[in-house]
């Protein structure tokens, strides 16, 4: 059994947790990148549902986390932010791919903002195809904000000690209204932030969306860098799904110390991702 520390927020990912020491430091800013399909949206995903679940059912957490934390530890809520995909879209696309119980708590509890309305102001796309029933705590005051500042916004209302999935930091990279130098300021500063909000802050992209260059330049935003992959199976002719610790000097060392430099992941309709076995160095 591992001591969950109160100063560790855990995944949801049992088997990944334990190998990292409980969980991601609170305050953390973390990227998670990935190849189309490699799993990155489902361990966002996962994630708040199996912390909500834990949450709402003190007695199962030991069952749904796998070993016992205080439950001080695990988030006062899972917040989603959305640039492009309104809520129904995105929960239907949760309740096709998992278990109606991750579906019924994600959909009764996870606070949800469609920033459609706002992300594709003043592009060719009409008015009547975006979402405008903005979050009605966002909505004030926000007639001539840009996406970036509708998110200040949002963060600041809703950061403290929470979860927060932010999807996508490629839709932010795609955007005209998007300055690229304001972007990388405000990821610093999220990152700055985050340390006295005490929570945990998801930012999903694609990889290779932009040239390595630009892309290493975001990684250094964050203080943690999950990347997920595809990999060949020579043995057959199945693809497997996997992930690593590209950067997070907290999780590095604890991986490091049990030799661990890769983990093979599933994702399942039952259990969401799970981490299916590893690879020793």
């Amino acid at each position: 059994m591992i001591n969950v520390i109160n100063d560790k927020i855990p995944s949801g990912i049992a088997d990944f947790d334990i190998i990292i020491g409980g969980g991601f430091p609170k305050g953390s800013s973390i990227l998670l990148l990935g190849e189309h399909g490699s799993g990155y949206r489902e361990f966002a995903i996962t994630s708040a549902a199996r912390l909500l679940l834990s949450a709402k059912n003190p007695r199962m957490k030991r069952f749904i986390l796998g070993h016992d934390i205080d439950q001080k530890v695990l988030p006062s809520m899972i917040a989603y932010i959305s640039f492009t995909s309104p809520r129904e879209v995105v929960l239907e696309e949760i309740n096709l791919s998992f278990n109606d119980e991750y579906y019924r708590i994600l959909n009764s509890n996870m606070l949800f903002a469609d920033l459609s309305n706002i992300y594709f102001r003043h592009t060719i796309v009409p008015s009547k195809w975006s979402n405008e029933n903005l979050l009605e705590a966002l909505a004030d005051n926000n007639d001539n904000k840009k996406p970036l500042e509708v998110l200040v916004s949002f963060l600041e209302k809703y950061g403290k000690q929470n979860l927060v999935i932010i999807d996508s930091l490629s839709d932010l990279l795609y955007s005209k209204s998007v300055d690229m130098d304001d972007l990388l300021i405000l990821l610093k500063g999220i990152r700055r932030i985050s340390k006295a909000w005490k929570g945990i802050i998801y930012f999903t992209m694609t990889d290779r969306i932009v040239n390595e260059e630009k892309i290493n330049i975001i990684k250094d935003c964050f203080d943690g860098v999950i990347k997920f992959e595809w990999l060949k199976n020579y043995k057959t002719s199945k693809r497997q799904r996997t992930m690593y610790i590209e950067k997070f000097m907290p999780l590095l060392v604890h991986a490091n110390e049990m030799r661990i430099s890769r983990f093979a992941i599933d994702i399942t309709s039952i259990n969401g991702l799970v981490v299916s076995n590893y690879e020793r160095v």
